[in-house]
């Protein structure tokens, strides 16, 4: 009696174990495909409507184009690896040097990409700012200076990737290219989570709670009165569009770093406290195998979907990529902007409405 309990413990651990692994193939052969596509299409059309005459002198917007040049990166260096390890054409887990200079690439590509959409969080803080020397900070000469500083430190911090990871780990790591020691995992994981979602987030929360309250005390001090101009009554009512539009934004970025982000540092940091577990189940590692998974493919949809947040919530943005549909001839009339949009697009314009909503 004893024996068939066993037995039948035993084949329904197995049925588990298989109906797990085979869950986690199918995430990425076919949710990363769509991952890929989604969000590789997204950010190459973020690209080329931020690099429009209206939106490419904007501060703001080459943040974002930033942004979005450090996510190609990042699809190129690990979703499309992830998918040639499927059909075992990456190349990354038998060759050493390929593994570091993938991880290399995929490490540097995300932790840019989130520095650049905080960094442009800053910007709409210093353009909200009712005193004019920190507005004057919100210039293209002190954006660039910036995008240079943060990609050089970058570039230094990771430098130990080319120590740390090595490929052919077929056993005891979640993937061959991978950390070789446990030290340098810990040290890897404790860098990439500070730097890829702590310091960002943090100062996305902060700047972009100290912009909605720069545009709301603007928004009152030129609130329309009895001495009160036409031209401030429509700025007010432009600021306050404005507004509504960014903080949709913010929203949308914060809880974009947490729901796809968060997990996966998580993950992180249990994988590697118990990498020294010896007493692990098949189940236990099957599952935990399907949560690697499936945090690794998610973590890349916030990059993915800027571009379709963008065209919900940006008139300036969906405009421009209205434009360039009609160009390409995808589209056959070209429709008529809103007042607040030319007004925005007017090169002369250079109030904080247009630094805001080009931003976007």
């Amino acid at each position: 009696m004893a024996n068939a309990t066993v037995s039948s413990s035993s084949s329904s651990d197995a049925a588990l174990i298989s109906t797990l692994n085979y869950l986690s193939f199918q995430l990425n052969q076919y949710l990363s495909i769509f991952i890929l596509i989604f969000g590789t299409v997204g950010n190459l059309l973020n690209i080329f409507i931020f690099l429009q005459p209206s939106l490419r002198t904007n501060p703001c917007s080459i943040y974002l184009l930033s942004s979005s040049f450090g996510a190609v990166g990042a699809y190129s260096a690990g979703l499309l690896t992830k998918l040639l390890s499927i059909y075992n054409w990456d190349l990354t887990a038998y060759s050493n040097p390929l593994c570091k200079i993938k991880t290399y690439i995929l490490f540097i590509s995300f932790t840019l990409s989130t520095w650049f959409i905080a960094l442009a969080s800053g910007d709409r803080y210093l353009i909200s700012c009712s005193n004019m020397a920190r507005r004057r900070l919100s210039n293209l000469k002190n954006t660039y200076r910036c995008i240079q500083i943060t990609i050089i430190v970058t570039l230094l911090l990771f430098v130990e990737l080319f120590y740390c990871y090595e490929g052919q780990q077929f056993t005891g790591s979640p993937q061959p290219c991978y950390s070789k020691t446990q030290t340098c995992r810990l040290y890897n994981d404790l860098v990439f989570v500070t730097l890829f979602v702590i310091l960002p987030s943090i100062i996305m929360f902060f700047f972009g709670y100290l912009t909605i309250l720069n545009i709301q005390r603007l928004r009152r001090s030129i609130a329309p009165t009895s001495t009160t101009t036409s031209t401030a009554s429509s700025q007010a009512k432009g600021l306050k569009r404005s507004d509504r539009q960014l903080i949709r934004m913010l929203v949308v970025q914060i809880l974009l770093q947490t729901i796809f982000i968060l997990p996966f540092a998580v993950q992180r940091l249990y994988n590697t406290s118990t990498t020294n577990v010896t007493n692990k189940t098949l189940v236990r590692v099957a599952v935990e195998n399907l949560l690697f998974q499936l945090v690794q493919i998610l973590r890349y949809v916030s990059y993915g979907v800027s571009f379709y947040c963008y065209t919900l919530t940006g008139t300036v943005f969906r405009y421009e990529l209205l434009k360039l549909l009609y160009r390409l001839k995808i589209i056959k009339q070209l429709p008529v902007p809103s007042q607040t949009t030319n007004t925005l697009v007017t090169k002369n314009y250079r109030s904080t409405v247009l630094h805001l909503t080009d931003g976007k």
